[in-house]
């Protein structure tokens, strides 16, 4: 058979009558045309895998900002930049993006028209090639930790304002699930001191029931703990009973013993630093109003039995400046939400420390001491589980501050979680300013512990009164520099909220 075509097709080349001429030129023809055909529309295809590419990348990167942008303008922006007019001589013609109702998925259709070469020949002088994509966002488990600032600089118009933000950023985490899927959020308010809960007394020594106190209507340790000594305030070793690592309460050393005729306030019997028996020297001091004081290093204080009507809080008593307890990781909306509009402003500020339980609150060495839904989950998970990413968030409206004596009085310091100057405890007995920058270096510290252990870290600097060096602390403290943002204003702090919300949404292209 092979052979009998063979044969006829050597009959039609010798054949010298004209007649098959046209069909072997009609042939040529047609192989041409199909090879020009095959030119242009692979040309066509290369162009469209270009568009969808850019496509993918427009959907991506407006789905990194959902919320915080128009969506339509950003993903024509990035089709165009990824995909230059001109590229293989063809140009967008139209690209168009939407977002469903519960902005979770962007989808991008994109065309663009392709010149061809042979083609145009038969009619055709371009070709239309479209590009869809699909930007899915998906939550991919997270724990993040919120650690912000609750200084009674941020009493009225700024508090309001970093409630409504962090309120921004639980609204774009949580969407509209009431129960995080695999999402854990948590609450570190700061001061000069972190509240840990009464509910976490195991992990102190001493324990604060040793404590008495003398007022009219019962009192008891609100949460805030000391730093812990020699270098410990920036680890995440554990509190272990029985160790070096547990925490003392937090107790402002008010005079043990007073009479006031400009206030009624209620009074304590125990001095932190009075620990041995002895004989007390009463004497008068200057403290915010006139006082009589019995407060010696030397000696236990005689009971008191002096009662005032008015309670401690955090303005007044043993509890003074301590912020509002924190809250441990928790997968409902509502909790953390009750928390974050719960915030007061009190005290000075030690971004640090704020820092460090926000480290802890992350540490999978810390596994099992927090309780609720950290318990119940098994959180922190480890550092290197492939499930679940980490982040904190650090924010601050100023920098960090230590104070020597209270209103120039010789008898009387300023009291926070590192005790008092003369205690020595941040490597000066009497210079606040050298006991600020040492504040500093340990936030830097803690910072780079963090991020070492593969934390994300985001710092916020909020209003006008953060000074240059603190932007720049504050900036070294981030992840990168992309993670720093500088807030002057309530806009820009509910932006900045925003854009990190957005951020840690994990995305994926699903078609």
């Amino acid at each position: 058979m092979l052979c009998s075509l063979r044969r006829l097709f050597h009959r039609y080349l010798r054949r010298e009558d004209g007649s098959v001429a046209p069909l072997i030129g009609f042939s040529a023809l047609g192989l041409i045309a199909l090879m020009g055909f095959a030119v242009d529309v692979g040309r066509a295809q290369f162009v469209q895998a270009k568009l969808l590419n850019a496509a993918d990348a427009g959907g991506l990167a407006a789905g990194s900002r959902i919320n915080s942008t128009n969506v339509q303008e950003e993903v024509e922006q990035f089709v165009r930049a990824n995909f230059p007019d001109g590229y293989a001589d063809a140009h967008i013609v139209d690209v168009k993006a939407s977002v469903n109702a519960a902005q979770t998925t962007i989808t991008v259709n994109a065309s663009a028209k392709v010149p061809t070469t042979f083609m145009r020949l038969l009619g055709f002088k371009s070709l239309t090639v479209s590009a869809y994509s699909e930007v899915t966002r998906e939550m991919g488990g997270l724990e993040v930790v919120m650690v912000l600032d609750n200084t009674g600089s941020m009493l009225g118009t700024k508090l309001s304002s970093l409630k409504n933000a962090a309120n921004e950023l639980i609204n774009i985490l949580f969407g509209d699930d009431s129960v995080g899927q695999n999402l854990y959020v948590g609450l570190v308010p700061f001061s000069q001191a972190v509240n840990i809960g009464p509910a976490n007394s195991s992990w102190l020594s001493p324990d604060p029931s040793t404590k008495d106190f003398a007022q009219s209507e019962g009192y008891h340790w609100n949460g805030c703990v000391e730093a812990r000594p020699d270098g410990e305030d920036v680890t995440d070793t554990p509190p272990t009973r029985g160790n070096e690592y547990l925490f003392a309460p937090y107790w402002w050393p008010y005079p043990t013993n007073y009479s006031s005729t400009k206030r009624n306030e209620t009074v304590n019997n125990w001095a932190r630093s009075i620990t041995t028996p002895g004989a007390c020297t009463r004497r008068c001091v200057e403290y915010f109003w006139f006082i009589c004081t019995k407060y010696e290093e030397t000696c236990e204080p005689d009971d008191v039995d002096v009662i005032y009507n008015t309670p401690f809080n955090e303005d007044f008593g043993p509890n003074k400046n301590c912020p509002q307890e924190l809250t441990p990781m928790t997968s409902s909306k509502q909790s953390i939400l009750g928390a974050i509009n719960s915030m007061k402003a009190v005290g000075g500020t030690h971004i640090n420390l704020g820092a460090v339980w926000g480290w802890r609150m992350l540490s999978p060495s810390w596994r099992g001491l927090w309780g609720g839904d950290m318990a119940a989950h098994g959180l922190p998970l480890d550092y290197d589980n492939e499930l679940m990413d980490k982040a904190v968030i650090i924010m601050t409206d100023g920098q960090n501050t230590e104070y020597g004596k209270q209103n120039s009085n010789p008898d009387v310091y300023f009291y926070s979680a590192y005790k008092t100057l003369p205690d020595d405890m941040l490597g000066t007995t009497w210079d606040a300013n050298a006991a600020a920058g040492e504040l500093d270096d340990r936030l830097e510290a803690v910072c780079t512990s963090m991020k070492n252990a593969g934390i994300l870290v985001y710092t916020i600097a909020f209003g006008s009164d953060v000074d240059n060096s603190t932007k720049s602390m504050m900036r070294r403290c981030a992840t990168q520099s992309e993670y720093f943002f500088d807030s002057p204003s309530s806009s820009e702090l509910t932006t900045a909220f925003k854009q990190i919300g957005d951020s840690l949404s994990e995305l994926r292209v699903s078609r």
